[in-house]
């Protein structure tokens, strides 16, 4: 007997043509419904092409769905028993057509909403009893925020009408066309596969700014170029916020009828979520607008970049009031730290009470770590806190600008997250959504689903087939590798066919003038043939061998690895006069260049062993620098990932430690509470909370406790802490269950304790003593 369709008798529903006039546009649809009792549990199935929000009986219960493709468009199940009632009800769902294409939506030219479910004897599904308008409080031709996020929110509360509590009369409403189940775009439906995200409450704690002037003579549309062509001069004014139930509570003095007050609000840590502020005091058609920043500077106030310029960045959203108490809700979802209110024109203060609707994914962090160094703790501490703010529906590059799932910066966020929990449900779907945005020759965007056709990226196809290896190290699932086998042959046929057959560079990758070879943001070489993209085609190509062995695809797995060989022996001539060259040029001739990359990957992948120790060395050194020493080739925080590994498989934790405690501490001593997306980032321009750069928080869990996985599904463990402090205590997570460790150092030694889970086989490795195998429980030992 196969499942019911989850959505079986209902439609997909709009308000007209659901493929005309569609840019921008917000639907409101609503379903009043009486229920004699309340059933013990009542399973809605909801989604919408492109977002939606639901309410119940005023009550916000989620938004979705995940981010996907139209032709298996993912939907949500709810169980919206809690919040139900006896009598009248109301669904109410405000969904959101983009119209366009985004770096997280590719658009297919239609939009929709379908629901299904039954509450009793009541049918919830669509069209049913629903009705649907067009949102007439939301303004349509607006900015984009920017180049890779959607519009700005202009709201006029004065065309707000209750439409959301029970009772109200939607007579003068539209009954909804409808598309049956299975019309393009919209082929087919996908389960979720991750948990809806955890959404709270959050409210800035403290003002820092305010200020005020006049008017500009000639006022811009866009709030964010507005603001940033104004002339503020901004005053330090620090005090912490009241707050009641929840709220902040700001008061913004009137600005008079053509000038301008502005507050600044300081929310003390990276929040993700939609605003929503209830104002009291405004008149009639009187304007506040909110702007977000992820940056404020002690003198001058609120950092922002110019709108027109780079990613044309402005976080703004217009309300104008109604007068009396008016409630404004943003529909959509940034990532910011700061709030800047602006009131315009307003002849009376206002009295607004503010706070952000989280949301993030419900990630159950079990990973903890605190050592005698109170430095290395607020390290790690903020690392997991950008860790967590880059976790939505997928792994995303930052919560600020993008939100973008680029699969280089998912590779090591998968790995910092297999350190907090033994979660790997957003790597598979990554996986998954990454392989699902396909180049015809083979190769994945850099990012998906997109719009971003120049964000095609080669050495992220070959970091999608290493994280194929990743989610069966980490799972010791072969499931996800059987099902995504033939995209895998399609992307390794790419690289099949870009080798060159000839001449010196013969065996070796090049450069391909198509697409973007990213590598990493330092001006690495990047045209001919690259040393560092052949070491990562190597890497790819070995993971894929052992991928295809695994589910005995016996002549993938020898091609992979003939493929392998031939690669390693082309590589191998990259390294000349006792250092990996930068590449090949186009005719052949030797590029130097003074890249750690190449080392690094080159001790990952256990290449040349007899150089190794220089090229250890030369890494030690580097990480040995300050950052104020000029560097045009130092590694990113991202591609350090790389380094600090290598080093620490050299058995050179020490150095790895000390590494971090200065580079990121660097972050910290500029009032930084995450991690940053390159070194000393520019606030405004480049991201503040960048989860590439948070791989410190697995690197010292795995030196300070010395935790490191050695088989599949973290069967087998070896546990050999790194004892360059005086004291360290933590968790590591594993499927199995937690991994506990913790040591001092004393006058007559170190003394520690583990604790190992049953079906992990764990050796305790120590300095000067014979390695030792572990049973399950906990044992003590000395050093």
């Amino acid at each position: 007997m196969t499942d019911p369709h989850p959505f079986a008798g209902s439609s997909w529903i709009w308000q007209g043509d659901c493929r005309f006039d569609l840019v921008n546009v917000h639907l409101q649809a609503r379903h009043e419904f009486e229920l004699a009792r309340v059933p013990r549990a009542c399973e809605l199935r909801i989604t919408a092409d492109a977002r939606y929000r639901l309410w119940i009986n005023g009550e916000h219960v989620c938004r979705g769905p995940a981010r996907g493709y139209p032709e298996h468009w993912p939907f949500d199940r709810v169980d919206i028993a809690p919040f139900l009632r006896r009598g009248r009800n109301l669904l109410a769902v405000q969904a959101h057509s983009l119209g366009i294409g985004t770096f997280q939506y590719a658009h297919r030219g239609a939009s929709g909403l379908i629901v299904a479910g039954r509450a009793g004897d009541v049918d919830l599904g669509t069209p049913g009893a629903w009705r649907v308008r067009r949102a007439p409080e939301q303004r349509r031709h607006l900015r984009l925020v920017s180049l890779q996020l959607g519009f700005q929110e202009e709201v006029d509360l004065r065309a707000v009408d209750g439409w959301m509590d029970a009772g109200y009369d939607a007579s003068g409403w539209a009954s909804p066309s409808t598309a049956p189940l299975g019309v393009m775009p919209w082929h087919a439906f996908e389960e979720r596969g991750i948990p809806l995200l955890r959404e709270a409450i959050a409210a800035p704690l403290a003002r820092t700014h305010v200020a005020h002037g006049v008017a500009l003579a000639t006022a811009d549309e866009n709030p964010g170029q507005e603001w940033f062509d104004q002339p503020a001069a901004w005053s330090p004014a620090a005090v912490a916020c009241a707050h009641e139930d929840g709220w902040a509570l700001v008061e913004l003095p009137a600005s008079g009828a053509g000038g301008w007050s502005a507050v600044s609000l300081d929310c003390a840590d990276e929040v993700v979520g939609s605003l929503e502020l209830d104002i009291e005091g405004g008149g009639s058609g009187e304007r506040l607008d909110v702007l977000v920043c992820e940056a404020v500077h002690p003198e001058r106030g609120p950092l922002f970049d110019d709108p027109r310029q780079g990613c044309r960045i402005a976080f703004a959203n217009r309300i104008h009031l109604a007068g009396g108490v008016d409630r404004c809700r943003q529909i959509d979802h940034w990532g910011f730290r700061h709030i800047v209110l602006v009131a315009r024109g307003t002849t009376r203060p206002l009295r607004i009470r503010v706070r952000v609707r989280t949301c993030l994914y419900p990630l159950e962090v079990v990973g903890r770590l605190a050592s005698a160094d109170p430095r290395l703790d607020a390290i790690h501490a903020a690392c997991v806190r950008t860790q967590q703010a880059c976790m939505l529906d997928a792994y995303v590059d930052c919560p600020w600008r993008e939100q973008a799932q680029w699969w280089g910066d998912a590779r090591v966020q998968a790995f910092n997250t297999f350190h907090l929990a033994a979660d790997a449900r957003l790597l598979a779907r990554g996986i998954r959504s990454i392989a699902g945005q396909e180049v015809p020759n083979g190769l994945t965007y850099g990012h998906a689903p997109t719009i971003a056709h120049s964000c095609i990226l080669p050495d992220f196809t070959l970091t999608w087939v290493s994280t194929l290896h990743d989610h069966w190290w980490q799972t010791g699932d072969t499931g996800l590798i059987r099902e995504q086998a033939p995209r895998l042959r399609r992307a390794l046929a790419y690289f099949a066919g870009m080798v060159a057959k000839r001449g010196p560079a013969k065996g070796l990758l090049p450069y391909d003038a198509r697409y973007w070879l990213f590598l990493d943001w330092c001006p690495i070489f990047k045209g001919g043939y690259p040393t560092l993209y052949n070491l990562l085609h190597l890497q790819a190509l070995r993971h894929a061998a052992k991928l295809f062995a695994l589910i005995g695809a016996r002549v993938d797995a020898a091609d992979c690895q003939r493929r392998a060989v031939a690669c390693e022996s082309a590589v191998g001539r990259l390294y000349r006069n006792g250092a990996w060259l930068g590449g090949l040029d186009w005719e052949g001739g030797s590029v130097t260049q003074d890249s750690p990359h190449g080392e690094a990957l080159a001790c990952l992948l256990d290449l040349r062993p007899k150089q190794r120790a220089a090229s250890v060395s030369g890494l030690r050194t580097l990480c040995a620098e300050s950052l104020d020493v000029v560097r045009p080739m130092r590694p990113s925080p991202f591609f350090m990932h790389y380094v600090l590994s290598a080093l620490d498989a050299a058995g050179e934790g020490a150095a790895v430690v000390d590494c971090i405690r200065r580079w990121w501490g660097d972050m910290l001593d500029r009032g930084l509470v995450t991690v940053e997306e390159v070194w000393r980032s520019v606030p405004g321009n480049q991201s503040l909370c960048h989860a590439w750069s948070a791989h410190p928080l697995a690197h010292l869990a795995r030196i300070l406790l010395g935790v490191r996985q050695t088989a599949p599904a973290w069967k087998q463990v070896t546990i050999a802490p790194t004892f360059c402090l005086d004291a360290a205590d933590g968790v590591v997570p594993t499927p199995h269950g937690p991994i506990t460790v913790a040591w001092r150092r004393s006058a007559t030694g170190v003394r520690g304790t583990v604790s190992v889970p049953r079906g992990v086989r764990a050796t305790l490795a120590l300095p000067g003593a014979r390695a030792r195998r572990l049973t399950a429980g906990k044992t003590a030992w000395t050093a």
